[in-house]
């Protein structure tokens, strides 16, 4: 009766292990060339972004934060949210929000799954700062891995109008109440730094990057 008790209690061990939230990542910062998606789903392409998100296929299982998933919500506040606990997201570039260009045109949500990397195109996006205050940046999910990527690509923000976005970039739990609860990028996006995120302590990159700079996430 102990033996099985004991093997009851260790396999309850394993499962909680195997599901709790854990942002054990190594980041790593370089150059690439930005290219816009051709051929991609989109999500959404109007002044207002749903309150309720846009679930799509990740295309493959995608291990995040501990737990694997093959779906996630983009969200209207700039999350991508994995399941309904509202403990593991995707922080991208958070504040982001559809904006209009000079033609008229707004600010698009699209994805595209190839090659086993889902890649989620923020275009012509911006902060409400100014008109037109315009940022376009992808975010990957690898197969691979589990990578997670971010791609920036062109910006019409001034350096003074980034400085005072400081937008929070990286990996988050959203309700905030671990201990651990993200990593997440700091200072100059030139040569950011990734640091872990404590109870109500949100970290931050003084503007957004400029063109072709890609920041990796990978877990450990």
């Amino acid at each position: 009766m102990k033996r099985k008790l004991f093997l009851c209690v260790s396999m309850l061990c394993i499962a909680v292990c195997l599901c709790a939230q854990t942002f054990n990542y190594s980041f790593t910062q370089s150059a690439g060339s930005y290219q816009s998606l051709t051929g991609a789903t989109t999500a959404a392409n109007s002044n207002t972004w749903s309150g309720s998100g846009y679930k799509i296929p990740i295309g493959f299982a995608f291990n995040f934060a501990g737990k694997s998933f093959d779906t996630l919500t983009l969200t209207s506040n700039g999350l991508l949210l994995f399941g309904n606990d509202n403990k593991r997201a995707i922080a991208t570039f958070k504040g982001i929000m559809p904006v209009k260009d000079s033609t008229g045109a707004w600010s698009s949500l699209l994805y595209k799954t190839e090659s086993g990397i889902l890649k989620i195109e923020y275009k012509n996006c911006g902060f409400g700062m100014n008109s037109p205050d315009l940022f376009n940046f992808q975010v990957w999910l690898s197969q691979s891995g589990n990578k997670v990527e971010f791609h920036t690509g062109s910006t019409t923000l001034s350096t003074l109008q980034d400085s005072l976005i400081m937008p929070i970039v990286g990996l988050i739990n959203p309700s905030m109440d671990k201990t651990n609860n993200g990593y997440l990028l700091t200072g100059n996006p030139s040569q950011a730094n990734a640091e872990t995120a404590g109870a109500g302590d949100l970290k931050y990159i003084i503007r957004v990057p400029d063109a072709n700079t890609v920041y990796t996430l990978t877990p450990q």
